[in-house]
């Protein structure tokens, strides 16, 4: 009888509305009726073309260093000897520096210059690394046909009174917002001329990402947001955010000054004994559509468990269902290099499941190489 009720409500729900019901009730079911979602473009200048953003989880919080062997599959697969490319954009990521500060609430100047270093000029390790292995492939005559990007995550600017440093001499007020903001552009700053000083011939810078995934008691990110936005925009280069599942700011992610921003579902990570519906998927697909919003796909080390093996191939299931692999650009989180451990793994089980995840990229990118060849012929 339950169904029965539903189903009247999809069908009926536009007479309802007109009759004085609210409004929302109708948009809730909007996309059951219509199939019709609202996800940003597959391949578009809203986020600067990049398809599939893998998230880069390097360093000291994730105890690993990308060298070049560890980013070949999510540069490439070469399975049966047919090569394909896979992700298009990388997103350089670090929640803790060497001295054991927590970059998303208490590091200062030294730390996010440490930072930059770390990402931008240890040889052998994060972008160098990627670059190398791009330009080894163009040396054996491979060369995609969009050039991967890079997104580089800011620190963020703590408000509480620390000795976070100075800048030209003037000790910032870590309490004040314009001091703040003036840390960041800094940090912006810093980035773009270790990028120019370097030579990643097979990259192209493409923006940066906002750590803090929502708001938090520590900070008033929504105060400080709209102009780093501007500053960035006013470089040429995009700005993303990748939201937990329920954050107050998700929602209105436009209106702080995003370019775009993929929706987390957090489904994978809850512990094997915490009963969670995977309709869960249903309502971060649901949540992302009506806001304008990609999704994150997730998966961990836990994917030996079969368990979790199962909660991997249902992103794979509700992604396809509600169209997310087929029309949505997605961020791809693993936290401490999975895809690469199950790509070298010796379990049949685990490399079945990552060839199934490298077909569904692969596809997406094949799909996107014809996109930029219709768009830019």
């Amino acid at each position: 009888m339950k169904h029965s009720i539903k189903y009247f409500i999809i069908l009926f729900g536009f007479v309802l509305t007109l009759n004085g019901c609210e409004e929302d009730k109708f948009s809730d079911y909007q996309e059951y009726i219509s199939k019709q979602y609202a996800y940003p473009p597959l391949f578009s200048e809203q986020n600067n073309y990049i398809v599939d953003l893998y998230l880069v989880n390097q360093g000291v919080s994730s105890n690993i260093n990308f060298s070049r062997n560890h980013f070949i599959p999510y540069v490439y697969s070469d399975k049966n000897s047919e090569f394909n490319w896979t992700f298009d954009g990388f997103l350089f990521i670090e929640g803790q520096t060497e001295f054991g500060r927590d970059l998303g609430i208490s590091a200062i100047k030294s730390d996010w210059d440490w930072l930059i270093k770390k990402q931008l000029k240890t040889p052998g390790v994060g972008v160098p690394a990627l670059n190398a292995l791009l330009d080894s492939l163009r040396s054996a005559g491979k060369v995609p046909l969009r050039k991967r990007k890079v997104v580089i995550s800011i620190p963020s600017p703590t408000s509480s009174d620390i000795d976070w440093g100075e800048i030209d001499g003037k000790k910032l007020n870590m309490t004040n917002d314009n001091d703040r903001i003036k840390s960041v552009k800094w940090f912006i700053d810093r980035v773009m001329d270790e990028w120019r000083k370097s030579d990643f011939s097979e990259l192209e810078f493409s923006g940066f990402y906002w750590l803090h995934e929502g708001e938090t008691n520590y900070t008033s990110d929504r105060f400080i947001l709209p102009e780093i936005s501007r500053y960035i925009k006013s470089l040429g280069f995009h700005f993303y955010w990748i939201p937990y599942f329920g954050a107050h700011m998700g929602a209105d992610w436009k209106e702080w000054g995003f370019d775009i921003a993929y929706q987390q579902p957090n489904y994978f990570f809850r512990h094997k004994d915490e009963e969670w519906p995977a309709t869960r998927l249903d309502d971060a697909c649901q949540f992302a559509s009506r806001y304008n919003m990609g999704l994150e796909m997730e998966l961990d080390g836990s994917i030996k468990d079969p368990l979790y093996q199962k909660r991997f191939v249902e992103y794979l299931e509700y992604f396809d269902k509600h169209r997310v692999l087929e029309t949505s650009p997605i961020a791809h989180y693993d936290d401490r290099g999975t895809v690469y451990q199950m790509s070298v793994s010796g379990n049949d089980t685990l490399k079945v499941l990552y060839e199934k995840y490298m077909d569904v990229v692969i596809k997406r990118q094949i799909q996107a190489d014809k996109l930029f060849k219709d768009m830019f012929k």
